[in-house]
């Protein structure tokens, strides 16, 4: 009988004041990105440190929201 136990591997440790893509210290000044890390005025937009944020998500969610408005009905003036 072979047993198998799989163990699941513990998350990065993310320091807050270094760039997570060039380990270059940020201090005050760090970008957070969607993805939850932080990253140097060079590397914080998404293309430029191969961001893993799925972006089309919420653009379809406000698509959808844009789309589908609240409809409110009008109210009659009594005569």
């Amino acid at each position: 009988m072979l047993v198998v136990y799989r163990f699941q591997s513990p998350r990065p440790v993310v320091v807050a004041n270094r760039c997570n893509f060039c380990r270059r210290e940020v201090g005050l000044t760090g970008f957070k990105c969607r993805c939850v890390y932080t990253f140097c005025s060079q590397h914080r937009y998404s293309d430029k440190h191969n961001c893993v944020f799925y972006y089309k998500s919420i653009l379809d969610r406000m698509l959808f929201l844009k789309g589908n408005s609240v409809v409110k009905q009008i109210r009659l003036i009594k005569i």
